[in-house]
């Protein structure tokens, strides 16, 4: 049998193992010396020179070499240069593309203006890009800021047509001169029992400057006061003004009688 010492050395081996196959899979590799010192020659040859093959533009897009400053180098002697991926719009999507965008409308800015404070453009390169069309809104930014009310004011219009074609204004007769107008109430089904009809006959009796509507039974007058969109007209007349009693009545009492 294996003693511990041996069970230790394999358990180690087993894991150094592993780990290798880990960084494998993970496509990460460590470059010796040469190779890390070959691959920044031939990186810095074609940033400076002219790109050949593919593989060129590969390493470019996939490596960018930068200088390192005196300081530095004197600071960290065996510091040479600092690697990494490139950052451009192809590939950090809309954010990076509106700020190149806004970094060249500056650079324009400063070579009109004949200066190098470009803090000073900010707010003029601020009031172009919110004048600027947009073509997906139909319109600028500041534009679309400005109207939201006034679009939301012609949409409550649209929405208020649209409730009146769809819920006409109920005819409205006096008390004493002209007879008013059936309606069919709908009865809650907390107020009724399963046997009670689903709706009432009802008479509109008079509107009320709030632009309610008070109706009647021939049970009584209903004690609630509905709008417009709690009852439906009825083309036919089943009661008249006189067939309402003077009396006050709730909703579910004139269900039941």
């Amino acid at each position: 049998m294996a003693t511990n010492r041996e069970k230790q050395a394999l358990k180690q081996l087993f894991f150094d193992g592993f780990k290798t196959n880990e960084l494998k899979r993970n496509n990460s590799t460590f470059l010796l010396k040469e190779k890390y010192d070959s691959l920044i020659s031939e990186v810095k040859r074609i940033k400076t020179g002219k790109k050949e093959s593919s593989r060129d533009y590969w390493l470019v897009q996939r490596y960018d070499v930068i200088e390192v400053q005196d300081s530095l180098k004197e600071m960290w002697p065996e510091l040479s240069i600092i690697h990494g991926k490139p950052r451009h719009s192809q590939s950090q999507g809309s954010v990076e593309r509106a700020n190149q965008d806004i970094e060249n409308m500056i650079i324009i800015w400063m070579k009109d203006n004949n200066t190098t404070k470009w803090s000073e453009g900010l707010r003029f390169i601020q009031f172009m890009k919110n004048k600027a069309f947009h073509r997906v809104i139909g319109l600028s930014p500041y534009e679309s800021i400005e109207e939201a009310k006034e679009c939301l004011e012609r949409q409550a219009k649209r929405m208020k047509l649209q409730s009146d074609m769809s819920h006409p204004p109920a005819l409205v007769q006096t008390w004493s001169v002209l007879e008013g107008c059936n309606v069919r109430v709908k009865i809650p089904d907390v107020n009724r029992s399963k046997c009670d009809p689903q709706s009432i006959i009802a008479i509109v009796l008079e509107k009320t400057t709030d632009g309610f509507y008070r109706l009647g039974t021939k049970y009584g007058v209903l004690k609630q006061i509905y709008a417009r969109s709690s009852f439906n007209l009825c083309t036919e007349k089943f009661i008249t003004l006189s067939d309402v009693p003077d009396v006050d009545i709730c909703l579910r009492k004139a269900s039941e009688s």
